[in-house]
């Protein structure tokens, strides 16, 4: 369907009325938009809604500078307020039409956003120096105050304001707009913490609760966002966090055994297939530690082996894909022939308890079941870091090259 076409059937889909209409309306209104004070778009019958918010989702994917600098819903808001004399008028909505509403969207500069947030369960042996962890740094409150108060020059955030957690951290995103600097943030603050699961290996029935708060829930806190030009708050009311985790500990930052290599995953310089795939498979892991659900947890340790082994995206499991990933386990992980045949049987081994879980007709997963998925998720996320040769592929291609290389050699 073209661009036209999809706006011209949101049109015929919306309803131009007054607030008013809302108050009385409400219990058969399923979307409404702010246009101006005296008008808003409202959407009537969920099948119209469904319909409307896919086409939404369809304008907004069509191009990737909108997604990567707006959110979806300050793209909806901005969008039905450029269509709203369209609508008026009973003019049909052309193709070009489109094209200058995403060229006026584009045309505002990006910004870059400092996001701050609560961050609890952690510890610093040095509390006075600044942690950096790629792209994140981490403050003790007591010893950079100062740095918590440049957030409070503005009217609309008060100086009085409690900060309730011992550390706070600062991230740096570029959007032109802030809701999108949160979703960014929400999405790097939530990798950040997976990360610290999947590297700690620890279980929330371990209870593990280090987090940055507006994700997690934990104390109340609020994240604060900040430009040039404006700041807005977010708050959160959470709960205690209890033992600490000792961030600044070589384990942490060592180069030697990796440390600077997983954070710089995390910067925003662009990654490489084989980089995306290791973040996706600590994502998966560390999703795999929070779950409290056994068969969630063994599935997600699962989806981390398919981040990294499966070569096309979409791929469904089958036979051959199955012996294609405990092929690719064992020449990764396997230095004997008697290693590699045990390794190839007990994926496979895991595999089929996949299957049964899938198609419903799996009792909970053993424990020890559930050991040896998470043992061999970590050994091959590991084997990403550990191996120079493997740290030297940047993309799919090479990666299977490689593969074929160790089976034939």
């Amino acid at each position: 369907m073209k661009y036209e076409d999809i706006v011209n059937e949101i049109i015929s889909l919306g309803q131009i009325k007054s607030p008013k209409y809302e108050l009385s309306n409400y219990k058969n209104i399923f979307r409404s938009i702010v246009i101006n004070d005296n008008l808003i778009f409202v959407i009537i019958d969920y099948k119209n809604y469904d319909i409307y918010q896919k086409n939404i989702e369809v304008l907004y994917f069509s191009n990737s500078q909108l997604q990567n600098s707006y959110s979806l819903g300050s793209f909806e808001s901005q969008f039905i307020k450029f269509i709203h004399p369209f609508i008026c008028d009973c003019k049909p909505f052309e193709s070009r039409d489109f094209k200058v509403f995403i060229n006026e969207l584009l045309k505002i500069d990006s910004t870059t956003y400092k996001v701050i947030s609560g961050l609890s369960g952690l510890m610093l042996d040095t509390p006075f120096k600044p942690l950096s962890l790629g792209p994140f740094t981490i403050y003790n409150y007591k010893h950079h105050k100062n740095i918590y108060a440049d957030f409070s020059k503005s009217n609309f955030f008060p100086l009085s304001m409690q900060w309730y957690e011992e550390y706070f951290i600062i991230l740096q995103v570029e959007a032109r707009e802030p809701d999108k600097a949160k979703e960014i943030a929400e999405d790097m603050f939530s990798k950040l913490n997976y990360f610290i699961r999947f590297l700690t290996g620890t279980t929330t029935f371990s209870k593990f609760n280090f987090g940055v708060n507006i994700i997690d829930k934990r104390n109340h806190s609020k994240m604060i966002i900040s430009n040039e030009n404006s700041i807005s708050t977010f708050e959160d009311l959470t709960h205690g966090n209890y033992p600490p985790i000792p961030l600044d500990s070589t384990f942490f930052t060592n180069p030697s055994i990796g440390g600077n290599y997983y954070w710089s995953l995390l910067n925003f310089s662009s990654k490489s297939e084989i980089e995306n795939k290791i973040i996706s498979a600590i994502v998966w892991s560390g999703k795999a530690l929070e779950d409290y659900d056994l068969n969630n947890q063994f599935l997600q340790y699962i989806f981390s082996f398919e981040s990294l082994l499966t070569y096309q995206e979409k791929t469904f499991i089958t036979p051959s894909v199955v012996s294609q990933l405990a092929e690719g386990f064992a020449l990764l992980l396997g230095s004997s022939k008697i290693e590699k045949i045990q390794i190839d049987k007990d994926i496979k081994n895991l595999y089929n308890h996949r299957s049964a879980i899938v198609h419903g007709a799996h009792k909970p997963i053993s424990q020890y079941t559930l050991e040896q998925a998470k043992h061999y998720s970590n050994k091959l996320i590991t084997k990403f870091f550990n191996d120079e040769k493997l740290r030297d592929i940047k993309t799919t291609a090479n990666f299977i090259d490689f593969i074929k290389h160790l089976k034939y050699s």
